[in-house]
């Protein structure tokens, strides 16, 4: 599984119900857009066209990363890569 920031685990869940978990985020996007059989997106935009699917997860994910540097003081949340908290006291 290679480990994404949390902005971009965070909006691709948000849109998609299973993608590989072997990808970056850049490459899902990629997968996204040619519309492979290894992603599934969530109902809700299941007849969307690809290029606006894209656009909805990365709307999301700035979204997340505007809101968090807005809640967040001390860590930029939104370049924390996924495990990069666990030992943070």
């Amino acid at each position: 599984m290679i480990r994404m920031k949390i902005s971009e685990r965070f909006a691709l869940n948000q849109w998609l119900s299973s993608y590989p978990n072997d990808k970056a985020y850049d490459e899902v996007l990629s997968l996204v857009r040619e519309t492979d059989d290894s992603v599934k997106r969530w109902y809700l935009i299941e007849y969307c066209t690809a290029w606006d699917a894209v656009e909805f997860i990365e709307e999301t994910r700035k979204a997340f990363e505007d809101s968090s540097d807005d809640l967040c003081w001390g860590i930029a949340l939104h370049d924390v890569r996924e495990g990069d908290l666990d030992d943070y006291e």
